[in-house]
């Protein structure tokens, strides 16, 4: 399975995003966070947060990630930093 661009929804189902990048932990030799982008229109305006790997839970059924968040509470919880686009 390739992570990266794996959609990411919430316990109801509602589209939260998808995996744009994750961040390894060197010295534990492990995916640490999962970068995922959520927001915008066409990958214009997206925002990235920093989700712990932990907090993300697989739905091989539905080749996607679940996260207990909403969308409205997704800023809230994990950091937020807007996506610089050239």
């Amino acid at each position: 399975m390739n992570v990266v661009d794996t959609p990411v929804v919430n316990n109801e189902g509602d589209m939260l995003g998808h995996v744009a990048d994750v961040m390894l932990d060197p010295d534990e030799g492990r995916v640490a966070y999962a970068v995922l982008a959520h927001g915008g229109v066409l990958g214009l305006g997206e925002q990235h947060s920093i989700v712990p790997w932990r907090s993300l839970r697989l739905d091989a059924a539905r080749d996607c990630f679940v996260l207990d968040a909403t969308r409205e509470t997704l800023a809230l919880a994990f950091p937020t930093e807007a996506r610089m686009d050239m």
